[in-house]
């Protein structure tokens, strides 16, 4: 990844979160980490962390080592979850040992990356053989792109590079050996609605408040594919 990009994402750590977003990525997070169903002694890997939002104000599920790109997102970690060890890097190139993690979440990375193909390689590679992955992208995201004032090239709004499909990110899963088990799309209007009446809705509420947004027709805004390494 680019210095360019690096500089962006630094940028973005220091920016604040508006409440709502960040009472609805508590909520995706918390949703992610009971889809892992992550045990005390499992070694988890938090690829993309960001502000940490799996684990901000309660215990860490198992044993957590959260890496990010930004350092500025790593020191909203330490700072919220001192108990939590931070790794800089880059999701492309992970700085860890093969067969070093039990589970892997990678929430809402993907989608920001140059190569996600080698990102996902890199994941399986961590992962031991039987070991878990919970991988969240925005769901068939039309990428917004602007025009800079300064140097008239194009770039993306939100910092969104690739748009994924469920069917996108079970190929790129299984082609590194990593078998899809469930695949979910998540997060309608009906999550953020019940937050704006209810903002300190419990996130299990929430879960029910968007299934029945998906049961009536509402469009999710992320696909969730949990997987397993079925290769050595």
């Amino acid at each position: 990844m680019d210095d360019g990009l690096r500089g962006f994402y630094e940028a973005e750590g220091l920016r604040p979160i508006p409440k709502e977003l960040k009472r609805v990525d508590l909520w995706r997070a918390s949703l992610l980490m009971r889809m892992a169903k992550v045990s005390r002694d499992e070694r988890v890997l938090d690829v993309g962390a960001g502000a940490g939002w799996a684990y901000s104000g309660r215990a860490a599920p198992g044993r957590v080592v959260a890496l990010d790109l930004a350092m500025t997102r790593l020191a909203t970690i330490r700072c919220n979850c001192d108990d939590v060890p931070c790794a800089q890097g880059n999701a492309e190139s992970l700085p860890f040992r093969p067969r070093s993690a039990d589970v892997v979440i990678c929430s809402e990375v993907l989608e920001h990356l140059l190569s996600p193909q080698k990102a996902v390689e890199e994941i399986a590679r961590t992962l031991r053989r039987g070991g878990r992955t919970i991988i969240s992208v925005p769901n068939n995201e039309e990428i917004v792109e602007a025009v800079c004032l300064h140097c008239h090239r194009r770039f993306p709004v939100h910092g969104h590079l690739s748009r994924f499909s469920a069917g996108r990110l079970r190929e790129m899963l299984a082609s590194c050996g990593l078998k899809p088990k469930c695949v979910s799309v998540i997060g309608t209007r009906a999550v953020t609605a019940a937050l704006r009446i209810f903002p300190s809705c419990p996130h299990r509420l929430l879960a029910v408040f968007d299934f029945l947004g998906r049961a009536v027709g509402m469009r999710g805004r992320w696909v969730v594919v949990g997987s397993e390494k079925t290769v050595e």
